[in-house]
């Protein structure tokens, strides 16, 4: 047992990169003489040629101690703006620091001891004007085409955010929600509109040379570090990039969010409530599987099972995926 305990611990967590063009699963390895026994292993060795093997300084289990002790500090302090995760590329904790100019020191200082990364946001573009649309006041006569990434104005607020992704409630089919940022909505002034819906749920692509629109199959979890992921905007629109970290904290004056998908994606303000999603297969890029919502600035998304999780516990009501064919 001792002897398989320190052979599993020899690997020290993976993620996917792309290394001279070629794709590959890098496994951190903390001791490099049992890499030709991990490869002489029958369930391994017909996927070595896909393999990678990367040095790495700290153990997988210390890397959790040390983010379970820096969650803890997190919840206890509260610092303003940071998103807390695993960063298996670099084999450490990271520290992303949204607001440069908010004073964190007392913070930074009490988690040192267990020496996270720290990483200072670049300064965000200049916000745009944001100009409301003058629609006719008798809303029941407007027939609006919503899609995953068009911009939604809260007159309360008077700010701008994303549409996510169109869902239904399983047992009313007849029941119809867009699944987007909490702030885009004006609990005290709930309108019903009649949309216009089509037979699968449908994002919007601006690239209108390569497609006009991707058709969500199906809607899944991600599991893996270094995984490419896309999201919808309305202010950046269609950008994308990898996954950095699962299971992040986010951490501000209003709480804090968990379970958070941390990616390296370009996003502004306005982009809260896209729909963040990955291509199914090189053979069709029209077919994308859905992941989450971009909730903040850092390229954050909250995963759909846990969207759909806290919506039933707090309201009851049982939502899936409006997806092709449904």
């Amino acid at each position: 047992m001792r002897d398989e305990n320190e052979f599993i611990s020899s690997f020290e967590g993976t993620y996917i990169d792309l290394i001279e063009d070629e794709l590959y699963l890098v496994v951190n390895t903390v001791k490099d003489s049992k890499v030709d026994e991990l490869l002489a292993l029958p369930q391994i060795n017909s996927y070595k040629d896909f393999l990678h093997f990367e040095k790495a300084n700290n153990s997988i289990s210390q890397i959790y101690l040390n983010f379970g002790e820096i969650i803890h500090i997190t919840q206890s302090m509260r610092p303003q703006g940071v998103i807390v995760y695993i960063d298996m590329s670099i084999n450490n904790n990271v520290l992303y620091i949204l607001h440069s100019e908010i004073d964190n020191t007392e913070f930074i200082n009490a988690v040192e001891p267990f020496n996270p990364s720290i990483i200072y946001e670049d300064p965000p573009p200049a916000p745009q004007n944001i100009i409301q649309s003058q629609l006719n006041d008798d809303f029941n006569s407007v027939e609006l085409r919503i899609l995953g990434g068009d911009g939604l104005y809260n007159n309360e607020t008077e700010s701008i955010c994303s549409v996510g992704f169109w869902t239904r409630d399983k047992y009313n089919q007849n029941e119809l929600y867009i699944i987007t940022a909490g702030h885009c909505m004006d609990e005290e002034n709930v309108q019903k509109y009649n949309f216009f819906f089509m037979n699968h749920g449908i994002l919007r692509y601006p690239n209108a040379h390569i497609l006009d629109q991707l058709i969500i199959s199906d809607g899944v979890p991600v599991y893996s570090h270094g995984v490419h992921m896309c999201k919808s905007g309305s202010t950046s629109h269609f950008t994308c990039g990898h996954v950095l970290g699962l299971n992040g904290i986010y951490s501000s004056r209003e709480g804090i969010a968990y379970e958070l998908i941390i990616t390296d994606m370009s996003a502004e303000t306005g982009d809260s409530g896209g729909s963040v999603i990955s291509f199914v297969s090189p053979q069709d890029l029209n077919l994308v599987a859905a992941h989450g919502i971009h909730i903040l600035r850092g390229a954050c998304a909250q995963p759909i099972d846990t969207i759909f999780r806290v919506i039933k516990e707090n309201t009851e009501r049982e939502l899936t995926l409006y997806q092709r064919g449904s």
